[in-house]
Parts: C-alpha cells; structure tokens; sequence
C-alpha cells in the first residue's frame, strides 16, 4: 500500500514539475514574441492617419501645433494622447491577422500613428479598444501577430480634420489684461485694470460686478465652434481691443449667419471662427449702463 501511494505522489510530483517548466517555457516564449516598445515621453514629431483625416503634429516651445498651418492642437487631445504615450507599453500577444475587422484593424477602420522621438521613428496601427477599455488592439508593419497595448486610443476614431483645432480664439493671459477696449455709438469706452480690479472709463462708481464677469468670462474663455474658409460679407457689429502686458489683440465680431451663430476673426490671423449667439450676444451688450 504505502508503494503505491509513493508512486502516485512521485507521479504527482512529476506531472507538477513538468506543468511548471512548460508554463516557463511557453511564458518565455510568449514574451519573446512581444516586441519591446514603451514610453513615448520625448516625441518631437507625430503622424495620425485615418480613413477621414490625416494630421501631422510637431513641437514647438511646449506646445504641439498641426503642420504646417501651425493650428494649435485641440488641449484635450493634446493632453490625452501624450500622457498615453508617456505610458505607453505592448503586454500581451493576442492572435494573428486572420480577421483584422474584428480587431477594427482593417484599412478601412485602422488609425496609423508614427512617432519620432530621439532621431528615430515608430509606426503602429491602432485597432479598437478592448472590452476592458484599458487596452486597444494593435499591429506593427512587417508583423502578423495583433498585440493589447495598455491605454485607450479610442478618442482619435471617428474625427475630422477641424476637429484637431484648439478651439481657443484668443491665447490670454488673464492675469495681464490691463484693458478692453470699444467703440460704440461713435464714443471710444474701456474696462480699465486697476489693481487688479476692473473700472469702466466712462464712470467713476464702480461698474457691476456680476454683468462685468459675464462680459469677462466669455471674453477670457472664448471657444469656438467652426472653423469657416471665409467670411461671408457681414457688417462688423464690433471690435474689440484687449491690451495685456505682452501682447495687443482686436477682436472683429461680425454679424450672424442664418443659424444665429457669430463670425468672428482677430486682426493679423489668418484663422475664422464662429461663436455661440450666446457668447456673441454677451460681447455685445451695451456696457454703459453697468
């Protein structure tokens, strides 16, 4: 009896050792297939292509601008993709390139991202994202295998060119604006810094708080929401001048298209925009009365 009971663990004993030692094995082998690419943290230059746009980004005194426009990328998407790539890593070997649809790793659906950083370049198609959505399902040229790469990549699909922009109109810093300026009703008036406090030019009580920073807000967080080829012909219902200590801005407001929406355009920039009725109608309330 007690022969048999050593033989059944001696047998236990093998069969345990020999699971472990493939498990090593096939785990090395695995690994030995996952391609050693991670963190993207000093990229200089990078590509994203897709069936609906293709954007070519590069850096310039920290900021990344869209080539060769020199649009300044959308801070959202700037902000998402970088800490991405900051973080970027492939950590597991997941099938072959039988079905790339399933993946969404077909020419109709890939995103291809090239990055360069240190004199060299990386090429990766992007498929969709994992169910876990802390992953997205890729492949690199000259390569069958589809790999997870840890990071959700999915922000980039379904865009257009416009959509890259930065939506901000006017680069303020609103810790320096010393004026803003109008004409309105064939009278020159001004907010004027004062210490840190706003006063109006045409009055010596102080101006309204509440309708001040309305004005303000909207001046100083102004967004917009397309990017037109051209202005149509539109009377300018106003301009304003916002003076800080750096810089010098006019901004030309334009009267409204057929869906209430503002063109608007600052002086000296090749760039147009529209802007909310909203935020339109606010810039131009009359602020006498305040």
């Amino acid at each position: 009896m007690q022969k048999k009971y050593l033989y059944l663990f001696s047998s236990f004993v093998v069969l345990f050792l020999v699971w472990f030692i493939s498990g090593i094995i096939i785990e090395r082998y695995q690994n030995s297939n996952i391609p050693d690419i991670k963190n993207f943290r000093k990229p200089v230059k990078v590509e994203i292509k897709s069936k609906n746009y293709s954007i070519n980004l590069f850096l310039s005194n920290s900021n990344w601008y869209i080539s060769p426009q020199n649009y300044l990328l959308d801070e959202e998407i700037s902000i998402k993709l970088f800490d991405l790539l900051s973080n970027f890593s492939i950590v597991d070997m997941v099938g072959k390139s039988e079905n790339l649809s399933s993946y969404q790793l077909d020419e109709d659906k890939k995103i291809v991202l090239k990055i360069k950083q240190n004199g060299k370049e990386q090429e990766l198609f992007l498929g969709k994202t994992a169910t876990t959505k802390k992953h997205t399902y890729l492949m690199i040229p000259d390569n069958e295998n589809i790999y997870l790469a840890k990071g959700d990549f999915s922000f980039l699909a379904d865009k257009n060119y416009s959509d890259f922009r930065s939506k901000k109109i006017l680069s303020l810093n609103t810790n320096e604006i010393t004026s803003i300026s109008w004409r309105e009703g064939g009278k020159n008036y001004s907010f004027i810094n004062d210490n840190g406090k706003f006063k109006a030019s045409w009055k010596k009580e102080d101006i309204s708080e509440r309708k001040f920073m309305d004005f303000y807000l909207v001046l100083t967080t102004l967004s917009a929401i397309d990017f037109p080829n051209k202005i149509p012909p539109k009377p300018v219902l106003r301009t304003l001048n916002i003076k800080t200590l750096s810089s010098n801005y006019n901004l030309i407001i334009f009267d409204k298209d057929e869906n209430g929406d503002y063109f608007v355009k600052v002086e000296g920039k090749n760039e147009n925009y529209k802007i909310t009725e909203f935020a339109g109608n606010i810039l131009l309330k009359s602020y006498t009365n305040y």
